[in-house]
């Protein structure tokens, strides 16, 4: 992006409650600070007040770290006045700051704001994503929540079979047999609810059938892919997918002295590295296809298993994404035939 579109700069610090503004121009010199409640008469209150400083809002470049949901109003509103936001990973701005000491609210607004003057030229802007993503995403966070209840009421009463007293033990999982019942039909409606949903959009439907014609890539993490990666439009290839899920193994090394192993980071979306180490698994469990022989040759050369596990990994999300931009359905022959 041109330098030269933005004269003014404001970092935004979000709180559940409040948003903190302050801006800055080119030269680094603050302007004002503000604090506001985080709704929708809190943001005009501050679109306003900038109006007296001669802020030109079409030559300022707001910037926030992503929040989740208390980014939302924000970034609605901001999108109906044709503000220009920057939504960034709060991990980047705070590794740019260096050394640090004290913060506060408003002091992280002034952070912010020069973290958008520092690197105006790598600014994303942010656009609304699909409504339909948008529901996939509430739906799904939804499902993780009904799958964990599950999880809490059902371990616990397994655990405690050879601890307490057999028939107390019966009574124990009759007490809970309704809520669990309940709790699994919720579980099947939000499931349903999610095929509808991508089924009756064309372009999410096409990429999900192309996701899951890839062997040992179930339906839930097809799914979580396209909520990812906002229908594979904001990560386009696979070694951007790979280093998002962490699951990209990485050189450590440094002169004579450090040679340790290429590893992965443990920077990455860990519910996505789960969800694909799922999907390896199931290459184990099948027991037939080239992944499985591919298992068999490393473990026989010697390989750690978790290694070759990673690079099923890798593998399987490779086939995704080749699928997707290419716009067919897995083919296991595909290479016999092109030769």
């Amino acid at each position: 992006m041109n330098d030269t579109n933005f004269n003014f700069f404001c970092g935004i610090d979000i709180s559940k409650k409040t948003l903190d503004f302050t801006f800055i121009d080119k030269s680094k010199n603050k302007l004002f600070s503000l604090q506001t409640y985080n709704n929708k008469r809190g943001i005009k209150k501050l679109l306003i007040h900038s109006k007296k400083y001669n802020i030109d809002l079409d030559k300022t470049l707001f910037c926030c770290e992503n929040t989740g949901i208390y980014t939302i109003v924000l970034a609605n509103l901001f999108h109906e006045y044709n503000c220009k936001l920057w939504i960034e990973n709060a991990i980047t701005i705070i590794k740019s700051n260096g050394i640090t000491r004290g913060k506060n609210d408003l002091i992280d607004s002034y952070r912010i704001a020069l973290y958008a003057l520092r690197y105006k030229d790598k600014c994303i802007l942010w656009k609304p994503n699909n409504k339909n993503l948008e529901k996939i995403k509430h739906l799904y966070a939804l499902r993780d929540r009904l799958q964990k209840t599950i999880k809490l009421l059902t371990v616990p009463l397994n655990e405690a079979l050879n601890i307490i007293d057999k028939k107390f033990h019966n009574q124990l999982i009759k007490s809970s047999e309704t809520s669990l019942k309940a709790v699994k039909e919720d579980l099947k409606r939000i499931d349903k609810d999610l095929e509808d949903i991508i089924t009756e959009d064309e372009e999410l439907n096409k990429n999900y059938e192309l996701a899951i014609s890839v062997p040992c890539i179930g339906k839930v993490s097809a799914i979580y892919l396209l909520m990812c990666t906002d229908n594979f439009s904001k990560i386009k290839t696979y070694r951007k997918g790979a280093c998002y899920a962490g699951i990209a193994p990485f050189e450590h090394s440094s002169g004579s002295s450090i040679r340790g192993r290429t590893r992965v980071s443990q920077m990455g979306n860990k519910f996505l590295k789960k969800l694909l180490h799922i999907c390896s698994l199931s290459v184990l469990k099948h027991k037939k296809g080239e992944l499985y022989d591919y298992f068999k040759r490393k473990r026989e050369e010697g390989k750690h298993t978790m290694s070759i596990l990673n690079a099923l990994r890798n593998k399987l999300l490779n086939r995704v994404f080749a699928c997707v931009n290419n716009g067919i359905e897995y083919n296991p022959n595909y290479l016999k035939q092109s030769n």
